[in-house]
């Protein structure tokens, strides 16, 4: 049922909600309190007042003052006190409160019911009071933390829609309208009587300051297609060891990288990819390349092209003088999903442009935090293939997440030896496991 007001603190009419009990004015705010607790904020407005939140307070109302520069809400509640164990046989406050003696003693049992001592406590909210709402207060790696809680009904598992509301003008004097953009649809991982954390998707990103509500929307998280992470640096490594078959050394594939994904679909990543290193009979042998690509970064492509610099050594000698790497970068797929990614590099020479090396990755999500990976990389002077498993063990992918990937493969590296001065190439290679660490922020 709706009461109609006219109250001072109101320039129109106003249709309340619920019967109000107190009211109070502060500046362009007004609140009116209801029976059972609950508390509406009102804004004042040309065509009357318009409700910012209403909220279910842990209490009943009792009224409202000022006090040390600040308006206060006055609240009444109930609380019991144990008094001390109960012996067989005597009389008991339950006993009392029996359905026989509320049936003979009407008026006693009314005033057992509400004496403090001896009241029933209400149960705790099982539902959010419909237009509640609440700000993003905090955040944690992959978490936000709102103020809303068990009070306002909100407990673990239930969905959060975080939203922001924004002011849209519109034609030259038509005025503006407010507008809502859903942001994430959220669970609740936590909850205490006046906070709430709530889990964000994987690549799921929210500001400080906007809006939570209740919602039966469906959660946002995606794993396949998450969303893509602008305005972030990524830095990572990854090391190779391999163990050599039919010779009696080994060695190591490694890389490192640097990458920065700007706001605007854009990346640029430097590049130390392989840091190669064999040993063995009949000799030791070390490549890498170091490499610098930048372009287009979309949610679910990715092309860029780049510039490098490839050094090959053994015993004394060093070539990749005058030699130019041309990388090439193609994604298809989203970055943090699943995808195909491919990494063709020409060499630029003197006379002619070359193939020089390939590397080719599949990426496939599983669950909310990990993916399997399928790497198979090769130049002229190494080569390997490795499968196995990435893993986030911090955040959700934005900043301040850590990604661990180990894997399993095999792995050479390629040389050429003097022999009776002549040069002889050979190889080295076998087995080989993985492990890298990616960081963002």
């Amino acid at each position: 049922m709706l009461f109609t007001l006219s109250l001072l603190i109101f320039s129109a009419p106003f249709e309340a909600p619920c019967k109000p009990t107190h009211q109070a004015d502060a500046g362009e705010l007004q609140y009116l309190a209801c029976a059972g607790g609950l508390l509406f904020t009102y804004k004042k407005g040309d065509e009357g007042p318009v409700e910012l939140r209403r909220e279910q307070l842990d209490g009943e109302i009792i009224g409202f003052h000022n006090g040390k520069g600040r308006l206060w809400v006055e609240i009444a509640k109930s609380h019991a006190i144990p008094l001390g164990a109960l012996e067989t046989g005597k009389t008991s406050v339950l006993q009392l409160r029996a359905p026989a003696v509320l049936a003979t003693a009407p008026r006693a049992a009314e005033q057992l019911k509400n004496n403090p001592l001896t009241a029933t406590p209400d149960p705790p909210a099982t539902a959010a009071t419909p237009g509640l709402e609440g700000r993003v207060v905090g955040r944690l790696p992959g978490r936000v933390v709102i103020d809303l809680g068990t009070k306002n009904g909100i407990k673990r598992g239930d969905s959060m829609e975080v939203f922001r509301r924004d002011e849209v003008t519109l034609a030259e004097d038509a005025g503006s309208i407010t507008q809502e953009t859903t942001l994430v649809v959220a669970q609740v991982l936590a909850s205490s009587p006046e906070r709430a954390i709530l889990q964000l998707g994987r690549n799921e990103w929210v500001e400080m300051g906007v809006f939570a509500r209740p919602s039966n929307k469906k959660i946002s998280a995606s794993a396949l297609l998450p969303p893509r992470v602008g305005d972030i640096g990524v830095v990572g490594f990854t090391v190779r060891p391999f163990f050599a078959l039919g010779n009696l050394g080994g060695g190591v594939l490694s890389e490192v990288y640097s990458r920065w994904r700007g706001k605007d679909h854009w990346f640029a990543e430097a590049q130390l990819a392989p840091a190669a290193f064999g040993v063995g009979n009949p000799g030791a042998f070390a490549t890498t390349a170091m490499k610098a690509v930048g372009g287009y970064d979309g949610p679910v492509l990715a092309v860029g092209i780049g510039i490098g610099l490839p050094v090959f050594s053994w015993d004394d000698a060093q070539v990749g003088d005058g030699l130019l790497l041309i990388p090439q970068y193609a994604r298809l797929g989203s970055a943090d999903g699943a995808h195909l990614a491919f990494e063709p590099v020409f060499s630029l020479g003197a006379n002619s442009i070359d193939f020089f090396g390939f590397t080719g990755r599949l990426q496939v999500p599983v669950g909310g935090r990990s993916w399997l990976i399928a790497t198979g990389s090769g130049a002229p002077m190494y080569g390997y293939g490795e499968i196995g498993v990435r893993h986030l063990i911090r955040g959700n992918g934005t900043q301040d997440s850590l990604i661990v990937t180990v894997t399993t493969g095999g792995g050479a590296v390629f040389g050429i030896v003097r022999r009776n001065e002549r040069l002889e190439s050979f190889g080295i290679g076998g087995p080989m496991v993985g492990f890298g660490m990616e960081w963002r922020n």
